[in-house]
């Protein structure tokens, strides 16, 4: 996703890999620190954990998961 289309509080689906393998997460993105770095607390599988990540981890907002996997 690009960076500017992200918005905090919002959720969204990751991947730890960027590979097709690695299974999708479910985040909510808390702030933005700077660059591409954002703080996420994990509602799936690890909920209440909260981690920095990526823009490049990012793949999609989470209401559109199933369309990106028939993809």
């Amino acid at each position: 996703m690009i960076g500017a289309d992200l918005q905090p509080g919002m959720e969204y689906a990751f991947r730890e890999k960027r590979s097709t393998t690695c299974p999708l997460h479910r985040i909510r993105l808390i702030e933005h620190i700077r660059g591409n770095k954002w703080k996420a607390k994990w509602v799936d599988p690890n909920p209440g954990l909260i981690d920095y990540i990526t823009t490049a981890q990012i793949i999609v907002p989470w209401r559109e998961k199933k369309d990106f996997l028939k993809d």
